[in-house]
């Protein structure tokens, strides 16, 4: 039963991400709607989105929580 509930979560995100615009869109309403599916899906917490800049150094780019100086301290870690 749970696997079919998950399925279906993971079947509606796609949906969901699919349904974005090719051409013109928010970058980061499109982070914060995978990053709000992915927890759905996980049944995770919270998430956040790091990419690298040219540097190397990992900044947020997106979170489900308004703490991203916590998501900061994870890039870090890391």
């Amino acid at each position: 039963m749970a696997a079919r509930i998950r399925a279906s979560l993971v079947s509606c995100a796609l949906v969901k991400m699919t349904d974005t615009p090719v051409g013109e869109y928010d970058v980061l309403e499109v982070s914060r709607t995978l990053l709000k599916e992915c927890v759905e899906v996980l049944n995770a917490s919270a998430a956040g989105l790091l990419l690298a800049d040219p540097s190397g150094e990992l900044q947020v780019v997106a979170s489900t929580i308004e703490a991203s100086d916590l998501v900061e301290v994870y890039a870090t870690a890391g």
